[in-house]
């Protein structure tokens, strides 16, 4: 028998929900859900029914019909959200045995500065991970083998809402205690992938000038020097100096030119991108990049369509089950928010109206920016229209005209000194946008509304919501945000 019109809409619309469009979505939702409850000091049962009841309603409320046979799949999606939380609690009240005094060798997995003097390093131990101090003239290389003897501590928790907490920043890069070094001794040098990063950062810093050199290591080591920081912080730009999508973007981009067979595109694209990712140090943002374009990629493999909403969502997952505390993470946070806001309206915009997009992720990551670094700045909202599509053409040329005085050439040096004009042109531009807007914004609950309002209509929208229901899912999001807030 012939369906009839009514029949085949209300069949088609019934595909058209979130458990068939963005089912990761869902489950990455409720794991936050549980995530946020347990971080509010609720207990192990409320933070999971909080998990399932945030994926369960987001489910529920954007199905205006439901899939035939959605019981086993929405079933499957809550199991997910169960299992996923509970595991992610266990590992972060797990408390690691240690003992109270360390005498052995270890390998420093990374080196950061730690204000004007100090470095912090990550110390590998048979032990586990410990995070200690050390001036900055006493830290070895990346990947030295060394010896110590240490004092091993308890990290300190925020002393009070909002404030930093030493805990749950070092746990996020996989440190379980930290040590007070009694002793520090290199013992051996690195492996050939460290030899390989330490001798390019060496290459980097003699042979580049200044503020290129500056912007080379950030874009291709993950290491950001204190005067760029605070020079992209006043202007609201930082994500730019991050490694993260943007930058995998723009390195995915030039891997499509350089394979022109598709038979060799995909692995030379993967390839490509997971070298990049290994050396700028494994950033949350370009770890989450990183999988997402995989998922992408294989994907097209097999036939399948892509959603790359669906696939941020996915990545967001794998990596709160690598390690539960990137939630904590302001790093993660911002990466996740802000990928699967553009993701969620790429539908939406075209190229021309790419700035309305920059704009309303300054909106939308906004409250978490200011809840973490105390302040947003106003010059932000206006400087992203131009910095990222600026960037996206200036770091591959960056890149390209460093590579010759990186390795000696003999024309080199001018290239380079090409490069440090076009950055100290920006820098003079930056300086002027943020000294003719030094407002800045800080943390408030209507910052929270505004932040969670955009976020959630737009994800709604991507996940299939009706009009109506997009517009109410929205303000429920933002009401239950702002009473969450409010009451702890």
């Amino acid at each position: 028998m012939k369906k009839s019109e009514t029949d085949l809409r209300l069949e088609s619309e019934s595909k058209v929900c979130p458990l068939s469009l963005t089912p990761a979505f869902a489950v990455l939702l409720g794991i936050c859900g549980a995530l946020f409850a347990d971080g509010a000091g609720c207990s192990f049962c409320v933070s999971l029914f909080s998990g399932v009841f945030v994926s369960a309603a987001w489910i529920l409320c954007g199905s205006s019909r439901l899939l035939k046979n959605w019981l086993p799949l929405f079933a499957l999606a809550i199991f997910f959200v169960l299992i996923f939380s509970a595991l992610s609690f266990y590992r972060i009240h797990l408390k690691t045995e240690m003992p109270d005094t360390l005498n052995c060798s270890g390998v420093v997995r990374s080196v950061r500065p730690w204000g004007e003097k100090r470095c912090a390093l990550l110390i590998s131990t048979e032990y586990g991970k410990i995070a200690a101090y050390s001036a900055k003239e006493k830290a070895p290389e990346t990947g030295s083998k060394v010896r110590i003897e240490a004092i091993v501590f308890d990290f300190r928790k925020a002393a009070k809402k909002g404030g930093f907490d030493e805990e749950k920043f070092w746990k996020s890069k996989g440190a379980a205690k930290k040590c007070t070094l009694l002793k520090l001794k290199t013992t051996g040098s690195p492996n050939i992938f460290y030899r390989m990063r330490n001798f390019l950062d060496r290459r980097i810093k003699e042979m580049l000038p200044e503020k290129c050199a500056q912007y080379v290591a950030a874009i291709t080591l993950g290491e950001r020097s204190r005067e760029l920081s605070l020079l992209h912080a006043n202007s609201g730009t930082s994500h730019l100096l991050a490694v993260s999508g943007f930058h995998v973007g723009i390195l995915a981009g030039i891997g499509y030119f350089i394979f022109r067979r598709k038979k060799y595109r995909i692995f030379g694209i993967s390839l490509l991108v997971w070298g990049y990712v290994l050396l700028s140090g494994c950033a949350p943002g370009a770890l989450r990049a990183a999988f997402m374009l995989q998922f992408a990629l294989l994907s097209l493999c097999v036939g399948a369509p892509v959603s790359s909403f669906n696939s941020v969502a996915l990545a967001g997952i794998i990596l709160l089950l690598i390690n539960p505390f990137n939630y904590y993470d302001i790093g993660f946070r911002l990466s996740v928010l802000s990928a699967l806001f553009i993701t969620s309206c790429a539908g939406n915009f075209g190229f021309v109206s790419a700035s309305l997009v920059s704009m309303l992720v300054w909106f939308v990551t906004a409250a978490q920016t200011a809840f973490s670094f105390k302040r947003v700045p106003a010059a932000g909202l206006f400087m992203n229209v131009i910095a990222v599509p600026v960037f996206a053409l200036l770091f591959p040329v960056l890149a390209i005209c460093s590579l010759p005085a990186v390795f000696g050439l003999p024309f080199g040096g001018k290239l380079a000194a090409l490069c440090e004009y076009l950055l100290e042109g920006w820098e003079i531009f930056a300086r002027i946008i943020s000294d003719a807007v030094p407002w800045s914004f800080s943390h408030s609950l209507i910052m929270n509304a505004v932040s969670a309002f955009i976020f959630f209509f737009f994800a709604a929208d991507v996940s299939g919501y009706g009009k109506n229901m997009r517009l109410f899912i929205a303000c429920a999001s933002a009401a239950i945000l702002v009473f969450c807030q409010t009451a702890q």
